[in-house]
């Protein structure tokens, strides 16, 4: 009796390990489709107005998933910073968000912010155009340690430009086992049709 007991609990407790998942904005990692989401042109990327938890800042958000592999890819993108040609809103906002990844996320990981060498628009009031141009580049990406496929193990947050005076971010979390699971049941989703 009490060894049937002891391999009951041990049972449950790797059942509830193995089924941690990461999260963001309460959308599970490898987990169900939310409700609400509306499907895109491209088969499997979808749309979402209003996650489980949104965040303040974020206004869309867009889920990649297959019914084999679940939700395999989140990005958010946040509000339209209108005027911000020197990007002064998009970085503030941009650096709140960073320090708060950071402690969640932990130091593992590098930034790009930076002006290419030979940059045509470098002055400070062309930070948004040297964003759409390719002349510039500003993001910071985490490498928090994942022990399955449902927990992240990058997350990025990017400043990008609409146009030469709106920015935005846009802020994405994946694992890659799970992203290339994802990708190749997309791909050989019309196969069988042949």
């Amino acid at each position: 009796m009490l060894k049937t007991i002891t391999i009951a609990i041990i049972f449950a407790a790797v059942s509830t390990f193995s089924a941690h998942a990461d999260s963001a904005f309460g959308i599970e990692y490898g987990g169900e489709l939310p409700s609400g989401a509306v499907e895109k042109k491209q088969a499997g990327e979808f749309r979402l107005s209003n996650p489980p938890k949104p965040h303040s800042l974020f206004e869309s958000y867009s889920v990649t998933y297959t019914d084999e592999t679940g939700v395999c890819y989140i990005s958010a993108y946040s509000v339209t910073f209108e005027n911000d040609k020197y990007g002064t809103k998009a970085k503030s906002a941009y650096d709140k968000l960073v320090k708060t990844l950071d402690k969640k996320y932990g130091p593992n990981g590098d930034n790009w912010e930076m002006l290419r060498e030979g940059a045509i628009w470098d002055e400070a009031d062309e930070f948004a155009m040297s964003l759409l141009q390719g002349d510039r580049e500003h993001s910071q990406w985490f490498k928090p340690s994942a022990d399955s496929q449902n927990e992240f193990d990058y997350v990025q947050i990017s400043i990008d430009a609409l146009d030469s005076s709106n920015t935005s971010l846009i802020l994405s979390y994946r694992n890659r086992g799970l992203l290339e699971k994802c990708t190749a049941v997309q791909s050989s989703g019309d196969d069988g049709s042949l």
